[in-house]
């Protein structure tokens, strides 16, 4: 009787750990891109302001890259 009742709260730990462990990877996978698109975002407007373009250029392309900030 123990034992089927262990293996039921065993099962419902490991889904509850799995649950969690899918929720933190996902979180941190998605603020990972984020950070990476800001960052190459920000290098973009660096290397367009190092070759002397205007804001309006680099508000078109950035709004061409899909980015529109």
């Amino acid at each position: 009787m123990w034992e089927s009742i262990f293996t039921l709260w065993g099962m419902v730990i490991v889904a509850i750990v799995c649950g969690a462990l899918t929720t933190v990877i996902g979180t941190v996978a998605k603020e990972w891109r984020k950070a990476r698109e800001a960052e190459m975002e920000a290098s973009l407007k660096v290397e367009l302001i190092k070759q002397g373009r205007s804001p309006e250029e680099i508000e078109r392309v950035l709004r061409v890259s899909g980015k529109s900030n």
